[in-house]
């Protein structure tokens, strides 16, 4: 068995205040597999009276890990607590602390709010909201407790689950079911509100559905382009445009009776531009009656096909 301190030591902090981070010890077996159900007994060193640690006895998990909190005593200066398993014969570990007077505080102006990604889609889109808090030095404080707050209604904030660590850094999430923009703002230590804050885009992709002739061909004489143009638009169930771009769309010319024609002219096929494809110099070199435009997206088969309504070609 052997039992070594895991976290916690060489901490800092103003004489009669508790550590930002527990103390924490880990037991092992021979093999170095840790031992749950073990007792760690605390004890404050001779420096460190009218200090205090809590509990002063406690079971390892089943990480093998033991914790307690440690509020230092009324001295300035190092401070020790000893802890030991209780009964092994085990060599105790020691933890070391520092009292001192001028004990840095979180800055508002140093500290940062990102989040991670910046666009999300409501309802089911999530972003990792990062708060970094650091001294007026712009050293990295760990544990600071973070409080984090978001704009806007319908949101799904989670708040860190634990104090910054050792890098000063501490997590949430926001997800929201409204769309528009969420600021997202942290408090630190329950009184300091950091200056930065960051933005988060809630948005709302509608879903593509099919093809649609938004310009139907007229009419028109024989190898002279349409005019208007034709034009072909992705659009979503109930029929809006959705403004998409550069998808290839391809234009087939049929015959009266369904089968394709190969006197369609110009360029046949274009790309959307906000969900739009136009045809500027379509035109068919031979002279007709009830032709159809056929649609197709080569690369999104989903969307299926589309036929035009009739024309007819004329000398």
């Amino acid at each position: 068995m052997a039992v070594e301190a895991l976290s916690g030591d060489g901490q800092s902090a103003a004489p009669g205040e508790q550590l930002p981070q527990p103390i924490v010890v880990k037991v092992t077996d021979a093999d170095g597999l840790p031992l749950p159900d073990v007792s760690v007994s605390f004890t404050l060193g001779p420096a460190a009276d009218g200090g205090e640690i809590t509990p002063d006895s406690a079971l390892t998990d089943e990480d093998g890990e033991a914790s307690a909190q440690w509020v230092l005593g009324d001295g300035l200066g190092e401070q020790q607590v000893h802890a030991e398993v209780v009964g092994a014969g085990l060599d105790r570990v020691n933890f070391t602390a520092t009292a001192v007077d001028d004990v840095p505080q979180p800055s508002a102006e140093q500290s940062s709010v990102t989040a991670s990604p910046e666009s999300i889609e409501a309802v089911t889109g999530l972003s990792v909201i990062r708060v970094t808090v650091r001294d007026s030095r712009g050293d990295p404080m760990p544990g600071a407790t973070v409080t984090l707050a978001a704009t806007g209604g319908g949101n799904v904030l989670t708040q860190p689950s634990a104090p910054t660590d050792a890098d000063g850094v501490a997590e949430g999430t926001l997800q929201a079911i409204t769309p528009g923009t969420k600021v997202i703002s942290a408090v630190v230590s329950g009184g300091i509100t950091v200056l930065e804050t960051a933005s988060v885009e809630v948005v709302v992709t509608p879903t593509v559905d099919r093809l649609e002739f938004l310009v139907q061909p007229t009419d028109a004489e024989e190898d002279e382009p349409f005019s208007p143009p034709v034009a072909v638009a992705i659009v979503d169930d109930e029929g809006d445009v959705v403004p998409v771009s550069g998808v290839e769309i391809r234009l087939e010319l049929i015959r009266e009776r369904g089968e394709s024609s190969d006197d369609l002219e110009g360029e046949t096929t274009a790309v959307t531009d906000d969900g739009v494809a136009v045809f500027p110099d379509l035109r068919v070199d031979h002279k007709e009656k009830h032709y159809r435009l056929r649609a197709t997206a080569p690369e999104r088969p989903e969307l299926g096909s589309v036929d035009s309504e009739t024309f007819d070609i004329e000398d």
